[in-house]
């Protein structure tokens, strides 16, 4: 016998049914190898997707290269996590209690048919080694012919522990703490909230991935335009459980109660709770255009009280600056400010942060006074003369250069303070807008006498040494002691 067409002696060279392999040219020079290679590794790739990563795998049987039997069940995560998972409901579920997905669309045609929709459609493929519906529900043996809903799972109505177990099987990756996926660590782990609370295990994919193309939406009416209808307080506070700490505390506290609640600022919410929080779906006023985030705060805020009332016709309204920039509409009464004046303020006025500084300046950084003692953040409306707005600020703490004098200083009482002084800082001696005072008042007395004599060293460079009273005087016109 010709030893090499026996398979015992020679196994390489035959398949399972004994037939001899056939010749496979060398195709490593070949100019489409490299192409023939990668459309090979898509079919691959392709061909995995279909099966979920929760399925049980079945090792094939020898020589015959079908299934082993199963007994029990045992589902395997795509994920390999360091942390444990929490405890699988069916994990040793003997198989013969899985009925499988034939048997619901029986009673279920329509939940089957919206499943074969979804995301999660591959759940019910044929040759997926899914046990399609009961990969969520648990085994079915108990709930089929009777009927009993209390021997089947509603991930909806299960233990929070038990539901969300059975979505980690195949998404355990959104707890891994190295790859985070949007924050799910801290909604399941400490806020301790069910997965089936914002997601739709059976949304229609298509309608997901239209709604990620809806908004993001100017304001609440074009939010309820597009269909979004009101939502109850209490199904927001469901996936919102700590949505400010310090809200019971704030001067919006009854929003809940009254019936106006979250979509007061935010917008109905029905989309955004139906697409599992699209984020596009939902109103955030740090993000709209500031005129429109202010809408919401004019609705209660309209006028009654007085700050608001003079923001219409402030600098800042004017310079297109949101409530919301400053304001934290959240936070308890009386500490809405997102951060500290001044640091609130300096963060938009970074050049005045420069100026406090300089070596003669109001010492506002070391905490002798705030921008709030000297500025109106919700007036300085526009239609002020400049110095009366900086005459009223410096006055509150300069009292004695109020007067009235017998002798005014006109220049202060027509420009106001700012005409000599730089009041945040500045390299002159007292706030003075120019390092030697002399070059200040030449600005507007050109004319001295022919004596003053301005050469280095020579006294008359000193005004101040003579016109001591210079911002008025009682007794002299030339603002001497």
């Amino acid at each position: 016998m010709d030893e090499s067409r026996d398979p015992v002696q020679n196994p390489r060279e035959f398949n399972r049914r004994g037939r001899k392999h056939r010749a496979i040219p060398n195709l490593k020079g070949a100019p489409w190898a490299t192409a023939l290679r990668v459309a090979a590794g898509f079919a691959l790739a392709g061909s995995l997707v279909a099966i979920p990563a929760c399925a049980g795998r079945r090792p094939a049987a020898p020589g015959t290269g079908g299934p082993v039997p199963r007994e029990r069940w045992a589902p395997s995560s795509a994920v390999l996590r360091g942390d444990p998972l929490p405890e699988d409901p069916d994990r040793g579920a003997p198989l013969a209690d899985f009925t499988g997905s034939d048997s619901c669309a029986e009673c279920h045609r329509d939940r089957v048919k919206s499943l074969a929709s979804s995301f999660h459609a591959n759940l019910v493929l044929k040759n997926s080694g899914s046990v399609g519906c009961e990969e969520c529900h648990g085994p079915g043996i108990d709930h089929v012919g009777a009927g009993d809903e209390k021997g089947i799972r509603d991930p909806r109505k299960a233990p929070r522990l038990e539901s969300n177990a059975v979505c980690l099987r195949c998404h355990a990756s959104v707890l891994d703490a190295k790859r985070p996926v949007a924050g799910h660590p801290a909604w399941v782990a400490e806020r301790k909230v069910a997965c089936v609370s914002c997601h739709v295990v059976h949304a229609d994919r298509d309608a997901r991935i239209a709604a990620h193309g809806k908004g993001p939406f100017a304001d609440a009416a074009a939010l309820e335009a597009a269909g979004a209808v009101f939502v109850e307080p209490h199904r927001c506070i469901e996936c919102h459980p700590d949505y400010h700490p310090e809200m019971a505390q704030s001067g919006h506290r009854d929003l809940a109660a009254d019936g106006k609640a979250c979509a007061e600022c935010h917008g109905n919410g029905s989309l955004h709770a139906a697409s599992g929080g699209l984020k596009n779906l939902i109103l955030e006023p740090t993000k709209q255009e500031p005129t429109r985030a202010d809408a919401a705060c004019v609705k209660c805020h309209d006028g009654s009280l007085e700050p608001p009332l003079r923001w219409t016709c402030s600098e800042h309204r004017a310079e297109n600056v949101a409530c919301v920039a400053c304001h934290d509409p959240n936070a308890r009464r009386g500490k809405t400010l997102v951060a500290e004046d001044p640091a609130l303020c300096l963060k938009c006025h970074p050049d005045t942060a420069a100026e406090f500084r300089l070596p003669s300046r109001h010492r506002v950084l070391e905490g002798f006074l705030g921008c709030n003692d000297c500025h109106d953040p919700h007036g300085n409306e526009a239609g002020f003369h400049r110095f009366e707005l900086t005459r009223d600020a410096c006055l509150k703490c300069h009292p004695e250069k109020r007067g009235p004098f017998v002798f005014e200083h006109m220049a202060g009482n027509l420009e106001g303070c700012i005409v000599c002084h730089r009041p945040h800082g500045s390299q002159g001696p007292r706030l003075m807008d120019h390092r030697e005072t002399r070059m200040l008042c030449l600005s507007c007395h050109p004319d001295v006498p022919t004596s003053h004599e301005q050469k280095p060293g020579s006294i008359y460079r000193e005004c101040l040494r003579c016109h001591v009273e210079i911002h008025g005087s009682d007794v002299d016109r030339k603002y001497f002691r």
